[in-house]
């Protein structure tokens, strides 16, 4: 076990619980202080194994041991109204779970274990909340990574053409309708329990009443479909740009926060998100890249040769340089922003060594010829379908 994990509750400005699980390198030393970067999920923070599946299921997951080994803290929460937290939500990113992030931050730096510096990713919604947590323009938070998200609600995926997507608004509201109230399927009961209690709630009471709290819970899809126009009014009083991205970007570069644009070609308009993005909020040390992956990155497509398996690392890509001396490398934006002595322009790749770029692969690349990439988001990187990385254009 290369960490160690604590779980506990970080209480909000209006009394909500929110669960959080703590990653921490073993044998950390009373003197020794960590930056953290910080995971806000409504996707379950953990899930606990039942007990014959515990060695397979229970092992921390690969982006905790890469980071945690290398020198940083790595904290994950689950958002008002899901997971283990208390609260409800009258709909999804609104402005009190972004109010939330700001107030974790708050918590992290005030640990013995923080020196001061925060950092956050995920991927889908959980890019999304790094990326809003920037609206807070706190201090301690010198870059994010969103992976794989949107910058606009309305176009990117809901509304695609100003026509609602109604079988994703259907579908992935009831997966997250069955999320907060910690339903699985019969298939997955037999390999886990449900979502993780933190430490203090040994006989799961606390768990049940956060599930309990999470009764009001919007409805995704009929909060949707009452919704014709980008400026209309859901049933609860929301707005498109109130849970936007795209509407906060005086806040975003008021950050200064360096922001990574991680995405892929084929997933819908979020490749067209990371480079708005890219283009639209140009802080210092910002970066792009976009690959032919799947949604996550799980996958390789190509049009030409169909998907397999990806064996490109994106832990690794995203994670700091092995042996580096000093400055440690934030997830996200590929930049030295937390380290001491450091700044938010330096650069650099998840494979440098040897004061050497080297090249980013996936293991078999397109045959049929050198792909072009687009000018538009240039000086950016970007992976061609062959895996290769390159800077700007030809």
């Amino acid at each position: 076990m290369p960490g160690s994990r604590t779980s506990r509750f970080i209480t909000m400005r209006d009394g909500v619980r929110l669960a959080a699980d703590i990653h921490l390198p073993l044998g950390l030393e009373p003197s020794t202080r960590l930056p953290a970067i910080l995971e806000q999920t409504r996707y379950h923070r953990s899930i606990e194994p039942r007990p014959e599946f515990r060695e397979a299921l229970g092992k921390p997951s690969k982006k905790f041991v890469e980071f945690v080994t290398r020198g940083y803290a790595y904290v994950v929460v689950d958002v008002r109204g899901t997971g283990a937290s208390f609260g409800s939500r009258r709909m999804e990113l609104m402005p009190e779970e972004v109010r939330d992030g700001k107030e974790v931050v708050d918590w992290i730096i005030k640990q013995t274990w923080s020196d001061g510096k925060v950092g956050a990713t995920g991927v889908s919604y959980v890019g999304t909340t790094a990326e809003l947590l920037l609206v807070n323009t706190h201090p301690a938070v010198t870059a994010v990574a969103p992976q794989f998200s949107l910058f606009d609600s309305y176009t990117d995926i809901v509304f695609p053409g100003g026509v609602h997507m109604t079988w994703f608004t259907r579908v992935w509201g009831q997966a997250v309708y069955n999320m907060d109230r910690n339903l699985f399927t019969e298939q997955a009961r037999e390999r886990v329990i449900g979502i993780r209690p933190v430490d203090e709630d040994a006989d799961r009471r606390l768990l049940v009443e956060a599930i309990s709290a999470h009764a009001p819970n919007a409805d995704v899809h009929k909060e949707i479909s009452a919704i014709t126009f980008r400026d209309d009014r859901g049933p609860s009083g929301w707005t498109f740009d109130e849970i936007s991205p795209h509407a906060y970007v005086p806040k975003l570069k008021a950050s200064g926060a360096a922001i990574y644009s991680y995405s892929r070609w084929y997933d819908g308009a979020y490749a067209p998100s990371a480079i708005t993005r890219f283009l639209t909020v140009r802080n210092r040390g910002s970066r792009l890249v976009i690959g032919p992956w799947s949604h996550g990155g799980t996958f390789y497509l190509s049009p030409s040769s169909g998907s397999r398996r990806s064996s490109f690392d994106h832990t690794q890509e995203l994670r700091p340089i092995p042996g580096s001396a000093g400055a440690r490398c934030l997830v996200g934006a590929g930049v030295c922003a937390l380290g001491p002595g450091s700044h938010a322009s330096a650069l650099v790749s998840k494979e440098r060594s040897r004061g050497e770029w080297r090249r980013l692969t996936e293991t078999s690349g397109n045959p049929t010829g050198s792909p072009r990439e687009s000018c538009a988001a240039r000086p950016a990187s970007v992976s061609g379908s062959d895996g290769r990385r390159r800077r700007g254009c030809r």
